[in-house]
């Protein structure tokens, strides 16, 4: 078991021991993140002071137990609970919602305590318990009316985040913030990723010890299922290379659902990502024939234009190297000329019999 696994039971108490060293690469990033947190709560500037990763932890047990109850309800029993911690007013509630986010890996934000605003998050009222507002915290998109054909319902099998990197000319943003998750900057090319897969999976399993409803916990690895495929070995590199080890997880018990029609979260991000695989490539990929031969016309266009090219030069070049060698010639026989023309002069009455040549 890592040295913090005790972290990682107060989160999920049912979790069994044996798999934090089964999964250690997996639990090791979460626990970076965690510990991450911990050494800012040590900081100066900390408001939270003078509470450590271990108080957050009993908050998140505290949460959980409480999580039928209303925030101001919560915030009211933790407060007793940490009553010798002499916190300021604002410190409680803020340390609060740091415990709900890191227990969801969500940014949950109170009316009094923003962390991380620039951040997509869910607000957590004071009148609001968790487990009712995180089941309608993501919103569906509007439901497709049956004669809607606009969208194919099966997706493409390679749209896989290897391939919009290498031939898309995307880059991947990892995020501890599910609520992030998917998210998409059209300008920079850049997809904003939940990297920890294992929360999903762990929240998933032990249903009774979290609050993030299951149908937003199955969407989630299916997503990273369709974008992160298991025994693509292009998809294990990209991994690899960015040193995420959820590949190792697989499935995760679930499929690789390739209709459209199974996501509802996060189906329009994965609608518009299907769009970009009929647009062409970037970079030099785009030289390449599609597999459907669909860009066959900007193919045959552009290495036709490039052909042409290719000529064109070449017979510049002729051009310039024929150019050069007529001059040359020209250099030599004028010297052969001078040559002979010296020989003849050097006779003897060569400038009586040579007058217009031999001076």
């Amino acid at each position: 078991m890592p040295p913090d696994g005790h972290i990682l039971r107060k989160i999920w108490p049912r979790l069994p021991e044996h798999e934090l060293s089964t999964h250690e690469a997996d639990y090791a990033r979460i626990l970076d993140h965690l510990l991450a947190t911990g050494k800012a709560l040590d900081a100066p500037s900390s408001t939270l002071g003078p509470m450590s990763m271990d108080d957050i932890t009993d908050i998140i047990a505290e949460i959980r137990r409480l999580r039928s109850l209303s925030r101001a309800e919560v915030v009211s029993t933790v407060r007793q609970k940490f009553q010798q911690k002499s916190l300021c007013e604002v410190a409680l509630p803020k340390a609060v919602d740091l415990a709900a986010s890191l227990w969801l890996t969500a940014n949950i934000r109170s009316d009094v305590g923003l962390l991380f605003v620039s951040s997509p998050g869910i607000c957590w009222g004071e009148n609001a318990n968790l487990e009712a507002l995180l089941q309608t915290a993501f919103q569906l998109p509007q439901r497709v009316s049956p004669g809607d054909t606009t969208t194919p319902a099966r997706i493409q099998s390679n749209l896989t985040m290897a391939n919009l990197v290498a031939n898309f000319g995307f880059k991947v943003r990892w995020t501890h913030n599910i609520c992030e998750h998917l998210s998409i900057d059209w300008v920079g090319r850049v997809i904003t990723v939940y990297e920890h897969k294992i929360c999903l999976w762990n929240h998933l399993r032990f249903k009774e010890d979290t609050v993030l409803p299951a149908a937003i916990l199955e969407e989630a690895i299916d997503t990273l299922n369709l974008l992160f495929p298991f025994g693509d070995a292009a998809t294990e590199i990209l991994l690899k290379k960015h040193c995420l080890p959820f590949y190792g997880l697989g499935y995760c018990g679930r499929q690789r659902t390739l209709n459209i029609r199974d996501y509802s979260y996060w189906r329009k991000p994965i609608e518009e990502l299907q769009r970009v695989l009929d647009g062409p490539p970037s970079g030099l990929q785009q030289l390449a024939l599609d597999r459907n031969r669909s860009n066959m016309l900007a193919f045959t266009t552009f290495w036709i234009a490039a052909a042409v090219a290719v000529l064109a030069v070449a017979g510049l070049v002729a051009g310039v190297l024929s150019t050069v060698y007529s001059k040359r010639q020209y250099d030599i026989a004028l010297l052969q000329y001078q040559l002979s023309l010296a020989q003849a002069c050097a006779a003897p009455g060569a400038a009586d019999q040579l007058p217009e040549f031999c001076h």
